[in-house]
Order: C-alpha cells, then structure tokens, then sequence
C-alpha cells in the first residue's frame, strides 16, 4: 500500500506509537463519544513491523531507522538510546525476524486485555529485551 511505499522512500521519516489501554469494555460502553481514545499499540508495533519486512514491503534496515535511531534523534537522545554504538545505554531488543505466530487477545499483558491485531497471522517478533544491559522481559 501507499503507506509502505512512503515509509520505504523515506517520506515518512520515524514510527511511534502510544499506548492507551482502555479495556474492550470501555471501549463498548455504549457512547462513542464517551470512549476513551487510541489503541493497545506498544506491544504489537515491532511485531507488526518485522512482519512487513518479512513481507517485503520494507528493509529490516528501516525498521531499525524508524523504530530506534530517528524517534532518538529526534528527541535528541541519539546516539545513547536508538544505537548500539560504543557508550550506548545497551537498550536492546532481540528479534526473531522468521517466527510465526498468530497474534491473540490472551497475549496482552497490558489491562487492555485485547489487541486491534488479534487474529492476524504474522511472522517475526521480539524473543527478549535488555534495559541497561539488564534483562527485563522475555
């Protein structure tokens, strides 16, 4: 699609997402304008971009540029976050770009409780993450 294309030539320049995590009851509660706003979206946005790169629609190489190094540049924390350069803060998260899986509700350990996403085959996620150097999820 067009936003691939964009995100492939450069034109959109970073990937970020919130996190609201609003119950699927809150969201349903009956008045759209009463709902709180956004998505569950941290958990899945790597998955979500790794499998694009699977697909072909981006380079693993911009996935890293768009998700690392351009949000830390741009809120000036670059090259101690969003780089694995001597000095670095060792903010790693390691990745398994072929593992498939299907993404579910019973995944999500925000109390959202549910994911946009859920349903959706996809392939590559993240397998652990280090904060520091110091493991923090698995």
């Amino acid at each position: 699609g067009r936003m691939w294309q964009l995100l492939a030539s450069g034109d959109i320049t970073h990937i970020s997402t919130d996190h609201a995590p609003a119950t699927r009851a809150q969201k349903q509660g009956g008045d759209i304008w009463k709902a709180p706003f956004g998505l569950p979206g941290v958990e899945t946005t790597l998955t979500l971009m790794l499998h694009a790169a699977h697909q072909g629609w981006v380079t693993l190489e911009r996935v890293v540029d768009v998700l690392c190094a351009r949000p830390a540049q741009l809120y000036g924390y670059y090259p101690r976050k969003g780089s694995l350069l001597p000095g670095a803060d060792a903010d790693i998260t390691l990745v398994d770009p072929a593992r498939p899986r299907v993404i579910r509700d019973d995944q999500v350990i925000s109390k959202a409780g549910w994911s946009p996403y859920a349903g959706m085959a996809v392939v590559g996620g993240p397998v652990m993450t280090f904060c520091r150097g110091r493991l923090v999820a698995r």
